[in-house]
């Protein structure tokens, strides 16, 4: 017997030894797929894995995901289901009822997942006008709540005496007031690389500050660059235009893809607006003198 033959007949016994679980399975996918909390890049609602390869042993999984929130790993186990955010690995949850579950699938279903829906379907039908409309709705939802904490914090770093920035290359650091040209997409980098020079508390101090704020602007822009991740994966060109001059890292642009076929997008803080075309459109536009490319 192949090793093919036999992984197939353990999944068959397995199946036949556990059809509790996989009806649970069924149940909970069922309820993740109506209302709509499941990426459309998945295959099947769940799946069923070895443990080893040559275990007869086997792991029932069904997966959720939210477009902001991130994506939840549900195993079915023997004492109910043992859930894991697969954004925030130390999140983890165990509900031993089926009401339980339910209640916990359903409080995802907000009204980003209804939006998220709502683009899902302008792609499905390459309905650009109601895709750009959510979208141009999606990024001035998100300047709305970055812009004034982005004042805030960047008074903050101003009038705070010897504030410095690192140079990630080689570990210089520079006097804010001395650096040259907008230095506030710094905010993003990881690790952060602002400090008060000879003062390691007030350093701490600032980067808490700081670390609030990229909190702040990761939840916020989450939402939207899962958009533009959906629209470049459906075979749509995605433009991000910006105020940043054409030497600057986030210069206005075209979302492009990695050597794995992932979308890279960029930082949105500098964003004014962003626009999808069809690829025959976008290729035109791209002709233009004006077309940069983003970088991720």
């Amino acid at each position: 017997m192949s090793e093919q033959e036999n992984l197939y007949n353990n999944i068959l016994n397995w199946i036949s030894n556990n059809q509790d679980k996989v009806v649970t399975a069924q149940k909970i996918a069922k309820k993740i797929d109506d209302l709509k909390l499941i990426n459309s890049h998945r295959a099947l609602p769940f799946q069923i894995t070895p443990v080893d390869n040559d275990s007869e042993l086997f792991d029932l999984t069904v997966y959720m995901d939210h477009p902001k929130i991130g994506s939840f790993e549900l195993s079915i186990i023997d004492e109910g289901v043992s859930i894991k955010n697969l954004d925030k690995l130390d999140e983890n949850y165990n509900i031993h009822n089926h009401e339980e579950i339910d209640e916990f699938i359903e409080k995802f279903y907000d009204e980003d997942v209804k939006t998220f829906t709502e683009l899902r379907s302008a792609v499905e039908s390459r309905n650009y006008t109601i895709i750009n409309k959510i979208i141009s709705t999606e990024l001035k939802k998100y300047k709305s709540i970055v812009e004034p904490e982005l004042k805030t914090i960047k008074k903050y770093l101003t009038t705070t005496e010897n504030t410095g920035l690192t140079n990630p290359s080689d570990g210089t650091v520079s006097y804010l007031n001395r650096v040259m040209g907008r230095w506030d997409l710094a905010l993003l980098w990881s690790p952060c690389p602002f400090v008060v020079v000879s003062d390691p508390e007030e350093t701490e101090k600032l980067q808490d500050k700081i670390y609030n704020f990229k909190i702040l602007e990761q939840d916020a822009c989450a939402l939207i660059n899962n958009m533009q991740k959906l629209c470049a994966l459906s075979d749509m060109d995605v433009e991000i235009r910006t105020d940043s001059k054409d030497s600057e890292m986030d210069a206005s642009g075209w979302v492009t893809f990695d050597e794995l076929g992932i979308p890279k997008i960029g930082p949105l803080i500098h964003a004014v607006k962003i626009n999808v075309y069809s690829k025959f459109e976008g290729n035109l536009r791209k002709e233009q003198p004006s077309s940069g490319i983003l970088l991720g």
